[in-house]
Protein backbone atom coordinates (compact mmCIF):
# COMPACT_ATOMS: atom_id res chain seq x y z
CA UNK A 1 0.00 0.00 0.00
CA UNK A 2 2.59 2.47 1.03
CA UNK A 3 4.73 1.54 -1.91
CA UNK A 4 1.95 1.85 -4.49
CA UNK A 5 0.77 5.28 -2.90
CA UNK A 6 4.43 6.69 -3.61
CA UNK A 7 4.53 5.33 -7.64
CA UNK A 8 1.28 7.45 -7.79
CA UNK A 9 2.96 10.60 -6.06
CA UNK A 10 6.23 9.81 -8.36
CA UNK A 11 4.21 9.42 -11.90
CA UNK A 12 4.73 12.88 -13.59
CA UNK A 13 2.86 13.89 -16.80
CA UNK A 14 5.44 14.92 -19.70
CA UNK A 15 2.81 16.93 -21.84
CA UNK A 16 -0.71 17.45 -22.86
CA UNK A 17 -2.51 13.74 -23.15
CA UNK A 18 0.64 11.67 -22.64
CA UNK A 19 0.39 9.07 -20.36
CA UNK A 20 2.39 10.22 -16.84
CA UNK A 21 5.74 8.42 -16.30
CA UNK A 22 7.04 7.14 -13.20
CA UNK A 23 9.66 9.99 -11.60
CA UNK A 24 11.17 10.61 -15.05
CA UNK A 25 12.45 14.16 -14.07
CA UNK A 26 14.14 12.58 -10.46
CA UNK A 27 15.88 10.19 -11.96
CA UNK A 28 17.10 10.76 -15.64
CA UNK A 29 18.09 14.14 -14.09
CA UNK A 30 20.19 13.12 -12.36
CA UNK A 31 21.84 10.38 -14.37
CA UNK A 32 22.41 13.26 -16.78
CA UNK A 33 24.64 14.91 -13.85
CA UNK A 34 26.08 11.90 -13.05
CA UNK A 35 27.00 11.66 -17.07
CA UNK A 36 28.07 14.75 -17.50
CA UNK A 37 31.03 17.01 -17.46
CA UNK A 38 30.04 17.64 -13.60
CA UNK A 39 29.92 14.10 -13.01
CA UNK A 40 32.09 11.67 -14.99
CA UNK A 41 32.28 13.17 -17.94
CA UNK A 42 30.82 10.76 -19.98
CA UNK A 43 28.77 12.95 -21.96
CA UNK A 44 30.90 15.98 -22.48
CA UNK A 45 30.23 19.33 -23.40
CA UNK A 46 30.96 18.30 -27.45
CA UNK A 47 28.51 15.56 -26.99
CA UNK A 48 25.61 17.44 -25.60
CA UNK A 49 26.65 20.32 -28.39
CA UNK A 50 26.11 16.78 -30.87
CA UNK A 51 22.78 16.24 -29.14
CA UNK A 52 21.17 19.25 -30.00
CA UNK A 53 19.53 18.23 -33.34
CA UNK A 54 18.09 15.31 -31.96
CA UNK A 55 16.39 17.06 -28.58
CA UNK A 56 15.07 19.26 -31.55
CA UNK A 57 13.65 16.22 -32.70
CA UNK A 58 12.37 15.42 -29.28
CA UNK A 59 10.71 18.14 -28.52
CA UNK A 60 8.87 18.61 -32.22
CA UNK A 61 7.73 14.99 -31.43
CA UNK A 62 6.68 16.35 -28.11
CA UNK A 63 4.82 18.96 -29.79
CA UNK A 64 2.75 16.94 -32.26
CA UNK A 65 1.88 14.37 -29.54
CA UNK A 66 0.36 17.37 -27.61
CA UNK A 67 -1.28 18.83 -30.57
CA UNK A 68 -3.06 15.20 -31.22
CA UNK A 69 -4.56 14.99 -27.61
CA UNK A 70 -6.83 18.10 -28.66
CA UNK A 71 -8.87 15.73 -30.06
CA UNK A 72 -10.62 14.47 -26.94
CA UNK A 73 -12.40 18.26 -27.85
CA UNK A 74 -11.39 20.26 -24.01
CA UNK A 75 -14.46 22.15 -22.71
CA UNK A 76 -13.72 25.92 -23.33
CA UNK A 77 -14.32 26.96 -19.93
CA UNK A 78 -11.85 24.24 -18.54
CA UNK A 79 -9.08 25.72 -21.35
CA UNK A 80 -9.99 29.68 -20.21
CA UNK A 81 -9.00 29.02 -16.93
CA UNK A 82 -5.79 26.68 -17.40
CA UNK A 83 -4.89 29.33 -19.44
CA UNK A 84 -5.49 32.05 -16.94
CA UNK A 85 -4.11 30.14 -13.91
CA UNK A 86 -0.75 29.45 -16.25
CA UNK A 87 -0.72 32.83 -17.64
CA UNK A 88 -0.84 34.19 -13.90
CA UNK A 89 2.17 31.81 -12.47
CA UNK A 90 3.95 32.86 -16.21
CA UNK A 91 3.43 36.52 -14.38
CA UNK A 92 4.20 35.98 -11.09
CA UNK A 93 7.77 34.00 -11.99
CA UNK A 94 8.79 36.14 -14.31
CA UNK A 95 8.53 39.31 -12.45
CA UNK A 96 9.77 37.82 -9.22
CA UNK A 97 13.28 35.95 -11.01
CA UNK A 98 13.54 39.60 -13.11
CA UNK A 99 13.40 41.33 -9.85
CA UNK A 100 15.64 39.30 -8.68
CA UNK A 101 17.99 39.66 -11.78
CA UNK A 102 17.75 43.31 -11.08
CA UNK A 103 17.98 43.77 -7.45
CA UNK A 104 21.03 41.12 -6.95
CA UNK A 105 22.50 42.34 -10.18
CA UNK A 106 23.00 39.02 -11.74
CA UNK A 107 25.62 39.25 -14.47
CA UNK A 108 23.76 38.44 -17.55
CA UNK A 109 24.16 39.06 -21.54
CA UNK A 110 20.57 39.10 -22.50
CA UNK A 111 18.16 41.46 -21.83
CA UNK A 112 17.10 40.34 -18.43
CA UNK A 113 13.29 40.55 -19.06
CA UNK A 114 13.53 38.02 -21.68
CA UNK A 115 14.84 35.41 -19.13
CA UNK A 116 12.76 36.42 -16.64
CA UNK A 117 9.77 35.02 -19.32
CA UNK A 118 11.58 32.25 -20.08
CA UNK A 119 11.62 31.46 -16.29
CA UNK A 120 8.37 32.19 -16.06
CA UNK A 121 7.46 29.72 -19.16
CA UNK A 122 9.24 26.92 -17.34
CA UNK A 123 7.57 27.18 -14.32
CA UNK A 124 3.88 27.14 -15.64
CA UNK A 125 3.32 24.13 -16.52
CA UNK A 126 1.35 21.21 -13.81
CA UNK A 127 1.42 17.77 -13.34
CA UNK A 128 -1.87 16.19 -11.58
CA UNK A 129 0.94 13.05 -10.18
CA UNK A 130 -1.85 10.75 -10.56
CA UNK A 131 -4.14 8.54 -12.36
CA UNK A 132 -7.21 7.30 -11.48
CA UNK A 133 -7.16 3.44 -13.52
CA UNK A 134 -10.12 2.68 -12.91
CA UNK A 135 -11.63 1.51 -16.10
CA UNK A 136 -15.40 3.56 -15.58
CA UNK A 137 -13.03 6.73 -14.60
CA UNK A 138 -13.21 10.06 -16.24
CA UNK A 139 -10.29 12.47 -16.37
CA UNK A 140 -10.62 14.26 -12.84
CA UNK A 141 -11.33 18.50 -13.30
CA UNK A 142 -7.71 19.10 -11.83
CA UNK A 143 -6.34 16.70 -13.55
CA UNK A 144 -7.82 18.29 -16.92
CA UNK A 145 -6.45 21.62 -15.86
CA UNK A 146 -3.15 20.91 -15.26
CA UNK A 147 -2.63 18.96 -19.38
CA UNK A 148 -4.28 22.09 -20.83
CA UNK A 149 -1.98 24.67 -18.73
CA UNK A 150 0.65 23.17 -21.50
CA UNK A 151 -0.98 25.01 -24.47
CA UNK A 152 -0.43 29.06 -23.22
CA UNK A 153 3.16 28.15 -22.14
CA UNK A 154 3.96 26.67 -25.64
CA UNK A 155 3.30 29.69 -27.34
CA UNK A 156 4.00 32.35 -24.62
CA UNK A 157 7.83 30.23 -24.87
CA UNK A 158 7.50 30.80 -29.04
CA UNK A 159 7.40 34.92 -28.33
CA UNK A 160 9.95 34.62 -25.55
CA UNK A 161 12.29 33.18 -28.36
CA UNK A 162 11.28 36.14 -30.51
CA UNK A 163 11.72 38.26 -27.91
CA UNK A 164 15.64 37.42 -27.43
CA UNK A 165 15.78 37.63 -31.22
CA UNK A 166 14.40 41.53 -31.71
CA UNK A 167 12.77 44.00 -29.79
CA UNK A 168 10.30 45.36 -32.29
CA UNK A 169 6.85 44.59 -31.56
CA UNK A 170 6.07 44.20 -35.09
CA UNK A 171 9.12 42.23 -35.34
CA UNK A 172 7.97 39.76 -32.61
CA UNK A 173 4.87 38.84 -34.11
CA UNK A 174 6.30 38.04 -37.42
CA UNK A 175 8.66 35.75 -36.29
CA UNK A 176 5.51 33.61 -33.72
CA UNK A 177 3.25 33.73 -36.55
CA UNK A 178 6.89 32.35 -38.88
CA UNK A 179 7.14 29.57 -35.95
CA UNK A 180 3.28 28.32 -36.37
CA UNK A 181 4.00 28.51 -40.46
CA UNK A 182 6.34 26.20 -40.06
CA UNK A 183 4.10 23.78 -38.40
CA UNK A 184 1.30 24.24 -40.74
CA UNK A 185 3.83 23.73 -43.69
CA UNK A 186 4.85 20.51 -41.96
CA UNK A 187 1.50 19.74 -41.56
CA UNK A 188 0.48 19.70 -44.65
CA UNK A 189 3.90 17.19 -46.15
CA UNK A 190 2.23 15.13 -43.72
CA UNK A 191 -0.66 15.23 -45.03
CA UNK A 192 0.13 14.54 -48.78
CA UNK A 193 2.47 12.06 -47.65
CA UNK A 194 1.69 9.89 -44.73
CA UNK A 195 -1.54 8.11 -44.83
CA UNK A 196 -0.49 7.55 -49.02
CA UNK A 197 2.61 5.01 -48.33
CA UNK A 198 2.15 1.51 -49.81
CA UNK A 199 3.43 0.08 -46.80
CA UNK A 200 4.52 0.55 -42.87
CA UNK A 201 8.09 1.06 -43.32
CA UNK A 202 7.28 3.51 -45.91
CA UNK A 203 4.92 4.93 -43.78
CA UNK A 204 7.06 5.17 -40.80
CA UNK A 205 9.83 6.70 -42.45
CA UNK A 206 7.26 9.58 -43.44
CA UNK A 207 6.25 9.78 -40.57
CA UNK A 208 9.78 10.31 -39.06
CA UNK A 209 10.99 12.57 -42.07
CA UNK A 210 8.05 15.00 -41.10
CA UNK A 211 9.27 14.94 -37.32
CA UNK A 212 12.94 15.79 -38.42
CA UNK A 213 11.80 18.59 -40.57
CA UNK A 214 9.60 20.26 -38.02
CA UNK A 215 12.35 19.99 -35.03
CA UNK A 216 15.51 20.77 -38.11
CA UNK A 217 13.25 23.48 -39.54
CA UNK A 218 12.33 25.59 -36.43
CA UNK A 219 15.55 25.04 -34.50
CA UNK A 220 17.35 26.68 -37.72
CA UNK A 221 15.35 29.58 -37.59
CA UNK A 222 15.78 30.45 -33.87
CA UNK A 223 12.15 29.46 -32.98
CA UNK A 224 10.28 26.84 -31.26
CA UNK A 225 9.97 23.37 -32.09
CA UNK A 226 7.60 23.06 -29.07
CA UNK A 227 5.46 25.39 -31.27
CA UNK A 228 6.10 23.75 -34.72
CA UNK A 229 5.03 20.81 -33.33
CA UNK A 230 2.34 21.62 -32.08
CA UNK A 231 0.58 23.21 -34.85
CA UNK A 232 1.47 20.01 -37.08
CA UNK A 233 -0.26 17.96 -34.45
CA UNK A 234 -3.31 20.13 -35.29
CA UNK A 235 -3.34 20.99 -38.57
CA UNK A 236 -3.21 16.46 -38.12
CA UNK A 237 -5.87 16.61 -35.75
CA UNK A 238 -8.22 18.35 -38.23
CA UNK A 239 -7.10 17.43 -41.32
CA UNK A 240 -9.15 14.56 -43.39
CA UNK A 241 -8.53 11.06 -43.01
CA UNK A 242 -7.20 9.04 -39.97
CA UNK A 243 -3.63 10.79 -40.17
CA UNK A 244 -3.84 12.03 -36.36
CA UNK A 245 -4.46 8.08 -35.66
CA UNK A 246 -1.87 6.88 -37.49
CA UNK A 247 1.07 9.49 -36.30
CA UNK A 248 -0.15 9.10 -32.59
CA UNK A 249 0.02 5.37 -32.59
CA UNK A 250 3.63 5.26 -34.63
CA UNK A 251 4.88 7.62 -32.10
CA UNK A 252 3.85 7.26 -29.05
CA UNK A 253 5.50 4.01 -27.90
CA UNK A 254 8.48 6.11 -28.10
CA UNK A 255 7.41 8.20 -25.51
CA UNK A 256 9.46 7.23 -22.70
CA UNK A 257 12.57 7.06 -24.41
CA UNK A 258 12.28 10.29 -25.96
CA UNK A 259 11.88 11.90 -22.53
CA UNK A 260 14.87 10.19 -20.97
CA UNK A 261 17.11 11.55 -23.64
CA UNK A 262 15.41 15.05 -22.85
CA UNK A 263 16.16 14.61 -18.94
CA UNK A 264 19.88 13.47 -19.63
CA UNK A 265 20.39 16.03 -22.00
CA UNK A 266 18.78 18.33 -19.70
CA UNK A 267 21.27 17.12 -16.52
CA UNK A 268 24.19 16.84 -18.79
CA UNK A 269 23.81 20.42 -19.75
CA UNK A 270 23.74 21.51 -15.73
CA UNK A 271 26.43 24.13 -14.80
CA UNK A 272 25.54 25.12 -11.01
CA UNK A 273 26.55 28.97 -10.43
CA UNK A 274 25.69 30.95 -7.80
CA UNK A 275 23.90 33.21 -10.02
CA UNK A 276 21.47 29.96 -10.99
CA UNK A 277 21.17 29.34 -7.40
CA UNK A 278 19.80 33.06 -6.50
CA UNK A 279 16.77 32.11 -9.22
CA UNK A 280 16.26 29.02 -8.14
CA UNK A 281 14.64 30.49 -4.75
CA UNK A 282 11.88 32.97 -6.56
CA UNK A 283 11.28 29.96 -9.50
CA UNK A 284 9.82 27.72 -6.54
CA UNK A 285 8.22 30.13 -4.00
CA UNK A 286 6.82 31.97 -6.80
CA UNK A 287 5.64 29.04 -8.67
CA UNK A 288 3.67 27.82 -5.46
CA UNK A 289 2.18 31.23 -5.58
CA UNK A 290 1.37 31.52 -8.76
CA UNK A 291 0.10 27.98 -8.82
CA UNK A 292 -2.26 28.18 -5.93
CA UNK A 293 -3.65 31.47 -6.93
CA UNK A 294 -4.17 30.46 -10.25
CA UNK A 295 -5.83 27.58 -9.59
CA UNK A 296 -8.24 28.95 -7.81
CA UNK A 297 -9.30 32.01 -10.45
CA UNK A 298 -8.84 28.92 -12.86
CA UNK A 299 -11.29 27.19 -11.16
CA UNK A 300 -14.00 29.97 -10.46
CA UNK A 301 -13.42 30.45 -14.53
CA UNK A 302 -14.15 26.87 -15.33
CA UNK A 303 -16.79 26.47 -12.76
CA UNK A 304 -14.61 24.30 -10.58
CA UNK A 305 -13.94 24.00 -6.64
CA UNK A 306 -11.03 25.87 -6.56
CA UNK A 307 -9.85 24.22 -3.02
CA UNK A 308 -9.83 21.12 -4.32
CA UNK A 309 -7.57 21.92 -8.21
CA UNK A 310 -5.02 24.05 -6.19
CA UNK A 311 -2.70 22.36 -4.52
CA UNK A 312 -2.76 19.51 -7.36
CA UNK A 313 -1.42 21.91 -9.91
CA UNK A 314 2.03 22.43 -7.78
CA UNK A 315 3.75 19.17 -8.99
CA UNK A 316 5.74 20.76 -12.42
CA UNK A 317 5.09 19.55 -15.74
CA UNK A 318 8.00 18.11 -17.81
CA UNK A 319 7.21 20.41 -20.62
CA UNK A 320 8.66 23.27 -18.76
CA UNK A 321 12.31 21.54 -18.94
CA UNK A 322 11.75 20.61 -22.26
CA UNK A 323 11.21 24.55 -22.82
CA UNK A 324 14.17 25.37 -20.99
CA UNK A 325 16.46 22.89 -22.68
CA UNK A 326 15.08 24.78 -26.24
CA UNK A 327 15.60 28.20 -25.04
CA UNK A 328 19.03 27.41 -24.65
CA UNK A 329 19.89 26.45 -27.60
CA UNK A 330 19.19 29.75 -28.89
CA UNK A 331 20.45 31.82 -25.93
CA UNK A 332 24.66 31.87 -26.38
CA UNK A 333 26.70 30.75 -23.70
CA UNK A 334 26.11 31.73 -19.64
CA UNK A 335 23.31 32.71 -20.18
CA UNK A 336 21.91 29.46 -21.35
CA UNK A 337 23.70 27.76 -18.87
CA UNK A 338 22.03 29.65 -15.89
CA UNK A 339 18.30 29.03 -17.51
CA UNK A 340 18.82 25.71 -17.74
CA UNK A 341 20.59 25.20 -14.20
CA UNK A 342 17.90 27.20 -12.80
CA UNK A 343 15.19 25.51 -14.33
CA UNK A 344 16.28 22.00 -13.28
CA UNK A 345 16.70 23.02 -9.91
CA UNK A 346 14.00 24.44 -9.49
CA UNK A 347 11.68 21.65 -10.92
CA UNK A 348 13.74 19.25 -9.01
CA UNK A 349 13.17 20.95 -5.90
CA UNK A 350 9.01 21.62 -6.85
CA UNK A 351 9.16 18.19 -7.33
CA UNK A 352 9.95 17.53 -3.90
CA UNK A 353 7.91 20.10 -2.44
CA UNK A 354 4.77 18.38 -4.19
CA UNK A 355 5.49 14.63 -2.78
CA UNK A 356 4.75 16.12 0.95
CA UNK A 357 1.87 18.98 -0.51
CA UNK A 358 -0.10 17.50 -2.82
CA UNK A 359 -2.57 14.90 -3.26
CA UNK A 360 -1.21 11.59 -4.61
CA UNK A 361 -4.53 10.32 -5.90
CA UNK A 362 -8.04 11.41 -5.72
CA UNK A 363 -9.00 8.93 -2.74
CA UNK A 364 -6.08 10.90 -0.91
CA UNK A 365 -8.47 13.77 -1.52
CA UNK A 366 -10.47 15.56 1.18
CA UNK A 367 -13.98 13.31 1.82
CA UNK A 368 -15.70 17.06 0.89
CA UNK A 369 -14.05 17.95 -2.30
CA UNK A 370 -13.79 13.98 -3.69
CA UNK A 371 -17.35 13.82 -5.56
CA UNK A 372 -16.28 17.61 -7.23
CA UNK A 373 -13.20 16.18 -8.51
CA UNK A 374 -14.88 13.73 -10.07
CA UNK A 375 -17.49 16.05 -11.93
CA UNK A 376 -16.72 16.97 -15.60
CA UNK A 377 -16.07 20.62 -15.71
CA UNK A 378 -16.09 21.68 -18.95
Amino acid sequence: MILRRLARRLRTSVALGLPPVLAPAMVFVPLGVLLGPWGTNVVDARVVGHLEPVVSIVLATLGVLAGLALRDGPGRRVLVGASLESGLTIAVVGAACWYAATRWSIPLTAPTGVLALMLGVAAATSSTGFEDTRPDSAPSPAARMAELDDVLPIFAGSVALAWLQTSSLAAIVGLVLANALVGVAVGLVGLLLIERARSTAERALFVIGTLILAGGAASHLGLSPLVAGFVAGLVWRHGPGRIDEIVARDVQPYQHPLVALLLIAAGASLVPSREALWLVVPFVVLRVAGKLAGGWLGARVAGLPGGAVGTHLLAPGLMGLAFAVAAAQVVSGRDGAVLVTAVVLGTLAAEVLALGVAPASPQDAAPADLDALREDGA
